[in-house]
């Protein structure tokens, strides 16, 4: 029997020897220009086109055929050059493919009877939507492991024997340059383990376990991680970086892309359908790129797309997708792997190098199964994501896939930079640019900007500054400073004790005094007083200075559920300066009581918290900086202050401030401000409310650009401020403009208050009175500075500008829409300040 069945092997292996060879062969296809796996391309023989195969989402074929069915393959995909080769000699064949980007799109295919089966394919999709959308079902559950990879590419080719970076040397041997065209250096990976819940309508992300390469930063690695948010594929919009993208399954997806049915085909016993789309108008926010729908449920098997290459949007050269998602046991269309790849260039067609981001997410367990019990996703500013880091051992057990060589290596390579002497010099550098401090030992001197500065006061002013560094204390901050004026002949000081026992939650407390001059600037767009450029662009306003004795207590703590308290105690002398009679001038004549006030002081407790569940910080060791926001949820700020003014008048000041930011697609997106409050008891002006003034030549965005400093007074106010980026939506659509990808932006802003009786009668000396001319004979002391509160109405000032000059540059004509008699006043300007959006 065995010699019967060993004769049969033989024998059958003969027949096949004389009717054809059985050749396996298997490989992976690559992007010639930058390396990336080129997923779902058709791999086959040309003489026998149903014999072959479609790469999977890493770009990998494998498949077996017969010899004599054909003598070259051919590998194809829309958007590439088709590439063909004949087959090698050998059973068992590997091959790497690099297939070259095509510059011709695909020939469009017009059927002229009937409706075009895509459109009808399409309407079945978008019907079917709410039932194949995983994320819509009242109930899932799913692990999900994430991978993150950052990657420097262009790299200058000279870069590595500059002998600057000769003791990084060991960094350049870890370049990837399996393509010519971008070799890239992998510089951070990280990987996270998560469980996903969708319970009662929401989706609880909890995390299990995580590794990062060497960033010590925990608000830069959320960062990163948010860079690449999660697709659904099936709402109408999809966030890139806060850019609003139209879906190719959104509601109205046939009115902004064209729709081809390329294929039909069988998948796992199923058929379905393979459909090509683009956009149907240039440079709106759109993708090209191909589905594969399921024909029973009308669900997506599988897509793959990248950004529209016209699009108005900076910084971001590419943005490819992909999904995959397949059938379970519970009948749902679970998603089985995601892959998306952001690169980022600062600039086109230049030797500065960029960044790829690629992410990767893998679905395993998926289930209709919600929690078994409550179960509540962390709190990021109250969770110390550190506590979950593991090693290699636990990861070796639970990623689903090993790591690429070059991804292995990257933990050891960026361990090894850190630690570094070469590393710590430049990182010493790239300090000293970006905060102005010169550390040396445990002290450092600066801010370096403030050491030169001149204003009409204090002519030439010195300053010298020195406080701890970090290799003092990475939780204690001490710094002092002293100036000198060489006209005044006047010594000015001040300093502050910070520190910091948490980052999570952020504890920060500090106390400070100083006795100086200030230019009372209120706008945070305003360089500091004592900067060097401070007052080359002013216009020709009387700066408003005072000399200023000023003490505060500081407290902020984050609270649950996206609080953050603040508490201060400030006390403060403030003198208004005139030299020769000129300048600021102020007069404040208390109630009942003879004589003028010239200087003010007072003493505030202030409670004041902030409610921005969404809101994303950058962290350093004493500051933290808001970098943008995860979904457009208002930011609620309320206060109230208790105040004492001189030795026996208390008042209060209770207010409130509101802002958010959503996208408006596919007209851009919108931002509004709020802030309105009141403020009892009779008081200075100086106290009491006024809307922020630019009195500079450039454009401030948070400020009235028309507006003088003190124009206008309220104890009873309400102030708006409404931007509307619409990022090209009616520019795209003029050739010329559609080419230098220059946007529109509108602004309107409002103010409006109420002066009491008492504080304009008490502060009437300070009022300047347009219509008074009678200074010889019944002079007043000093012209006056404001014009009390708002008697013909609310103030309105409106824009129009032209934004992403040059990447950089926006450009607005402002014009004042009332109150024209003003002193100062602008009736309509031109101004221009430096912004960057993506």
């Amino acid at each position: 029997m065995k010699r019967f069945i060993l004769f049969s092997i033989l024998w059958f292996a003969q027949v096949a020897g004389l009717t054809g060879q059985r050749v396996w062969v298997s490989g992976r296809v690559t992007d010639a220009r930058t390396g990336e796996p080129v997923l779902f391309a058709n791999v086959y023989l040309p003489e026998s086109p149903s014999t072959g195969t479609m790469t999977d989402v890493e770009g990998v074929f494998e498949f077996g055929f017969d010899r004599s069915k054909g003598t070259g393959w051919r590998f194809r995909r829309s958007g590439y050059n088709a590439y063909s080769m004949p087959i090698p000699d050998g059973d068992s064949i590997r091959l790497q493919i690099r297939l070259e980007p095509s510059a011709v799109d695909l020939n469009e295919v017009v059927v002229l009877a009937g409706e075009n089966p895509a459109v009808v394919l399409m309407r079945k999709v978008i019907g079917a939507k709410e039932a194949n959308n995983y994320l819509s079902l009242p109930s899932f559950s799913a692990e999900k492991y994430s991978k993150l990879e950052m990657d420097v590419v262009g790299l200058p080719q000279g870069l590595t024997r500059n002998d600057l970076l000769k003791p990084f040397e060991f960094v350049f041997s870890h370049i990837d340059s399996t393509t010519e065209q971008k070799p890239f250096l992998p510089a951070y990976l990280s990987e996270e383990l998560r469980q996903i819940y969708r319970s009662e309508g929401q989706t609880i992300d909890v995390p299990i376990a995580r590794r990062v390469s060497n960033i010590g930063n925990e608000s830069v690695i959320r960062f990163l991680n948010l860079v690449h948010d999660q697709f659904d594929i099936y709402s109408n919009w999809l966030n890139v970086m806060e850019k609003a993208f139209a879906s190719p399954l959104s509601d109205h997806a046939l009115a902004n892309y064209e729709y081809y049915l390329l294929d039909s085909l069988e998948m796992d016993g199923r058929w379905t359908y393979k459909l090509k789309f683009k956009p149907r108008r240039k440079q709106e926010n759109t993708f090209n790129g191909e589905c594969w729908i399921d024909g029973q449920t009308f669900a997506v098997r599988r897509l793959q797309m990248a950004k529209s290459p016209d699009v108005n949007i900076n910084l971001l050269e590419r943005i490819e997708v992909s999904m995959d998602f397949q059938r379970t046991a519970d009948s749902i269309w679970a998603p089985v792997r995601e892959h998306t790849l952001l690169e980022y260039q600062v600039a086109e067609k230049t030797a500065i190098p960029g960044v790829i981001a690629r992410k990767s997410n893998y679905y395993r367990n998926c289930s209709l199964a919600g929690p078994s019990g409550p179960v509540r996703e962390p709190d990021p500013r109250m969770f110390d994501p550190a506590t979950l880091d593991r090693d290699e051992t636990y990861w070796a057990v639970h990623r689903p896939e090993p790591l690429a060589e070059r991804e292995a290596k990257v933990y050891g390579m960026v361990d090894s930079i850190g630690k570094s002497e070469a590393y710590r010099r430049f990182k010493s550098i790239a300090y000293v640019a970006g905060s102005g401090y010169l550390p040396w030992g445990k002290v450092e001197f600066g801010p370096v900007a403030s050491t030169y500065s001149k204003n009409s006061v204090e002519g030439n002013r010195i300053r010298f500054g020195m406080g701890s560094s970090l290799a003092f204390s990475k939780k204690v901050w001490i710094y002092g400073y002293t100036a000198y004026g060489t006209d005044d002949r006047r010594w000015k000081f001040g300093g502050h004790v910070q520190w910091q026992p948490s980052k999570r939650p952020w504890t920060t407390y500090r106390i400070s005094y100083k006795n100086d001059l200030e230019l009372n600037f209120s706008s945070s767009g305003e360089i500091s007083e004592d900067n060097f450029f401070a007052g080359a662009y002013r216009r020709k306003i009387p700066q408003k200075l005072m000399y200023t004795k000023q003490a505060k207590g500081y407290w902020e703590e984050d609270l649950p559920n996206g609080w953050t308290s603040f508490l201060q105690l400030h006390w403060q002398r403030l003198e208004p300066y005139a030299k020769d009679g000129l300048g600021f001038n102020f007069y404040f004549q208390s109630p009942g009581r003879d004589g003028l006030n010239q200087a003010i002081e007072s003493a505030e407790l202030q409670i004041r918290f902030r409610h921005s569940p969404a809101e994303i910080f950058v962290e350093s060791n004493f500051s933290r900086t808001s970098v943008g926001y995860e979904d457009p949820r208002p930011v609620f700020e309320p206060f109230y202050t208790l105040g004492k003014f001189g030795k026996e008048k208390y008042y209060h000041h209770v207010g409130l401030q509101m802002s958010q930011w959503f996208n408006l697609p596919p007209m851009g997106w919108l931002r509004y401000q709020i802030n309105a409050g009141a403020i009892t008891n009779t008081l200075p002006y100086l106290l009491l409310h006024s809307p922020t003034a630019n009195e500079t030549y450039f454009y401030q965005g948070n400020a009235f650009n028309t507006m003088a400093r003190y124009e206008f007074v309220s104890d009873r106010y309400v102030d708006a401020l409404v931007v509307h980026h619409f990022d090209g939506f009616f520019l795209n659509r003029i050739p010329l403009f559609r080419k230098l990808k220059w946007r529109e932006v509108a602004t309107i802003r409002m103010a409006y208050g109420v002066l009491s009786k008492k504080n304009e009668e008490a502060n009437r000396l300070n009022h300047y009175d347009p219509t008074y001319t009678d200074y010889e004979q019944n002079p007043r002391p000093g012209e006056g500075v404001y014009y009390g509160a708002f008697d013909r109405g609310p103030l309105l000032e409106a824009g129009l500008g032209i934004e992403n000059i040059f990447k950089i540059l926006r450009i607005d004509a402002t014009w004042r829409m009332n109150y024209l008699r003003n002193r100062y006043a602008v009736p309509l300007s031109l101004r221009a300040m430096f912004t960057f959006y993506i």
